[in-house]
């Protein structure tokens, strides 16, 4: 594609950001990562409790709302906000603009890998929804481990997989950076709301980032563990991390604080629904 060509696209697409539509579409796709944030930190204090029949982890989640009462509606529009925030990713790979091109393209890589992973969870929802809550039941840390053990075997697989863990790791370390320096403020249009909103909103902001950077570093920690001892079984998923944590000393009152953190920012995704500057890269 031109150059020219490719900066009518862009421009077509930032016009289209701007749609009620795209922006309706973002907050409702906040709202359902929030949801399902939450979910996941029920499901982790079941874990901590010694109810180890749910898995912790996205596929978890959707199986647990698909057991509750009208979980089939529940599950559709869980799934139509997925879809939503996969449209607002898409849109954003396109209309990212940093002065830094470096920075430029390391963006619209994350946006991608947002869409893609939140485009599976919208297909996983109405594949549970279509065949009656089956569609979920392979274990996350499984399915970890099987891509795991498949990847190792490619040329440089090894470096790959310890690559992918250190990248999570780094990605987790950014979401604690986020909260410490409190950048999310950036996207926050907090306007004319009180003082002590304000404060509330903070704590929120702290505690789920916090969180979730500490879970993302813990699995990046086990995917690259898996990497350098060649060991596929060392690679999990959230659940697996998060149940490896409930069997060390002080687990599950340290999981009971992880899943503080995971409701937290499903707290926050929340927040950032009503709140978020969605039109801005």
């Amino acid at each position: 594609m031109t150059s020219t060509a490719w900066r009518g696209v862009e421009a077509d697409t930032r016009e289209a950001a701007r749609h009620p539509v795209v922006r309706t579409s973002a907050r409702i796709g906040l709202a359902a990562r929030g949801v399902l944030y939450m979910v996941v930190a029920v499901l982790a204090l079941c874990i901590a409790f010694g109810d180890a029949r749910e898995a912790a982890d996205k596929n978890g989640a959707l199986l647990a709302v698909a057991r509750q009462p009208f979980g089939e509606g529940l599950l559709a529009a869980l799934a139509v906000g997925f879809a939503g925030y996969c449209i607002w990713m898409l849109v954003r790979v396109v209309v990212v603009d940093d002065d830094a091109s470096a920075k430029t393209w390391a963006k619209r890589v994350a946006y991608l890998f947002r869409a893609s992973v939140y485009g599976v969870l919208a297909w996983s929802a109405f594949e549970t929804i279509r065949r009656a809550a089956s569609a979920a039941k392979k274990n996350g840390n499984r399915q970890q481990q099987e891509w795991t053990a498949r990847v190792l075997g490619w040329p440089g697989g090894r470096v790959l997989v310890a690559v992918v863990g250190a990248a999570l790791v780094i990605g987790g370390a950014s979401f604690v950076y986020r909260a410490v320096t409190e950048k999310w403020r950036e996207r926050l249009d907090l306007e004319g709301i009180s003082a002590s909103t304000r404060r509330l909103v903070r704590v929120v902001a702290w505690a789920g980032w916090l969180g979730r950077g500490t879970v993302f570093g813990l699995i990046g920690v086990f995917i690259a563990r898996a990497g350098w001892q060649f060991d596929a079984k060392e690679a999990v998923g959230l659940d697996g991390a998060l149940r490896r944590v409930v069997h060390g000393t002080w687990g599950p009152f340290l999981l009971c604080v992880l899943a503080f953190g995971l409701f937290a920012f499903g707290c926050y995704s929340m927040i950032e629904a009503r709140f978020r500057r969605v039109t801005e890269t």
